[in-house]
């Protein structure tokens, strides 16, 4: 039986965090979701237990979610990143396009957030192969 998807949702906002996390087990009861309130936290966090999705604010203190990206770019390319914040706007899209896989504004539907996520989950499986073949 394969193991249930995991994802790691990443913002100073604890009402962020908690928000996310019970639409995330209610649409989705056997996923696990952990969470973490900077970058650093969440690169602890996946060290010790590799993350299929990772969906990042961008703005945060310790470790923002721009280095929290490229981190998880060169050390975990085969993890879905998603930026979820509200400063989306100002981003460049080339930078987008090499930091992540997708980026969702705050604030947005619940059952948006909840597509978007399954989509990664999806995808998780073939950006690792195709992680694994680059390597080659």
């Amino acid at each position: 039986m394969p193991r249930p998807p995991r994802i790691v949702v990443v913002d100073d906002d604890p009402k962020v965090l908690a928000a996310l996390r019970r639409v995330l087990r209610a649409a989705e009861p056997d996923w696990v979701v952990r969470t973490a309130s900077n970058g650093q936290k969440a690169l602890e966090m996946i060290a010790q237990d590799n993350a299929d999705v990772v969906v990042t604010d961008l703005h945060m203190p310790v470790m923002d979610g721009f280095q929290l990206l490229q981190r998880l770019e060169r050390s975990h390319p085969e993890t879905i990143r998603i930026v979820h914040s509200s400063h989306t706007a100002m981003l460049a899209t080339e930078l987008l396009r090499f930091l992540a896989h997708n980026v969702i504004a705050k604030p947005t539907a619940a059952s948006e957030i909840v597509e978007l996520l399954r989509w990664a989950v999806r995808s998780a499986g073939s950006v690792l192969r195709h992680a694994e073949v680059a390597q080659r």
